[in-house]
């Protein structure tokens, strides 16, 4: 055993010699492993491992095994909190997507309605300028048609 694997598994100051097998529980010295991810327990936290494992071959031979295992614990940890962080970002986008389009609606209907108003405020003072349609025309009419009665009516002689 190497030193860091003492380190990854907390025998650093171990002297004797100490089986795998009795450190992973879920190890087996037969099968070949590619990336096999497994726990370990030490006296202070549980870290995830990836192990793999292969036949040392030559000539036909088996002459061992290698095993190499890689604390990937952090990595794991990296992995899920960048996947959350994917979630979060993905829920505001379509958030923001939901928000955008009720603003775009609220927008449009605004502007329908000033339209609305401007085009009304428009036909108004047209009828206004043109002396129809309006209590204050009428007024203006009626007293232009009295006056050219009453001028009418007192300029003949009697």
């Amino acid at each position: 055993m190497n030193d860091y694997a003492k380190k990854i598994f907390n025998l650093e100051n171990l002297t004797i010699n100490i089986k795998i097998s009795d450190l992973i529980t879920d190890y087996s010295f037969q099968d070949c492993y590619k990336d096999y991810e497994s726990f370990i327990h030490s006296k202070n936290d549980k870290r995830l491992i990836s192990m793999s494992q292969a036949n040392i071959r030559q000539y036909s031979v088996d002459l061992g095994k290698i095993l190499i295992i890689r604390d990937v614990t952090e990595n794991k940890k990296a992995q899920i909190e960048l996947y959350e962080n994917k979630e979060k970002l993905e829920k505001l986008a379509h958030e923001l997507a939901e928000m955008n389009a009720s603003l775009e609606q609220k927008v449009l209907e605004r502007t329908i309605s000033l339209q609305s108003s401007k085009r009304t405020a428009a036909a108004r003072n047209q009828r206004t300028r043109t002396g129809r349609g309006s209590v204050g025309s009428r007024d203006r009419t009626a007293q232009y048609y009295s006056a050219v009665y009453w001028g009418w009516r007192h300029s003949r002689p009697i």
